[in-house]
């Protein structure tokens, strides 16, 4: 059964991205070439409105580097961020609740602009 034209008109903003936006590979072919890495985002997000971001995975982000995430983005641009694997992989949600505190209090930041989390768990989980 189709939908009607009042439940297509309530449909919310479709989101479209990548994961990650700091491909150096781009340059040349996605992002101009000059471009400081400095200004990728800000260049990704004039193509897309939302970004996987893997970075977090690796290590809880600053204040400052979420609050610069969040100045080079549109109002209407999403981030969907990865749990550290602190928290998933090595402490495998045991013990954890410093550094679920911190990724939270600093992702948080974004405010509007925080997408979905993304816990990410090892096989032997």
């Amino acid at each position: 059964m189709a939908p009607n034209k009042s439940e297509i008109s309530s449909v919310t903003t479709l989101h479209v991205g990548t994961m990650g936006w700091s491909h150096g590979f781009w340059v040349g072919s996605f992002y101009p070439k000059g471009l400081k890495p400095e200004e990728f985002l800000f260049e990704y997000s004039r193509h897309f409105n939302t970004v996987k971001v893997d970075r977090t995975f690796y290590r809880i982000p600053s204040k400052s580097t979420i609050m610069r995430w969040k100045t080079q983005t549109p109002s209407d641009f999403l981030h969907s961020a990865k749990f550290p694997k602190v928290i998933t992989h090595e402490k495998m949600l045991k013990n954890c609740q410093e550094e679920t505190r911190k990724f939270i209090e600093n992702i948080s930041l974004l405010q509007g602009k925080l997408g979905p989390l993304l816990l990410q768990f090892p096989h032997e989980f």
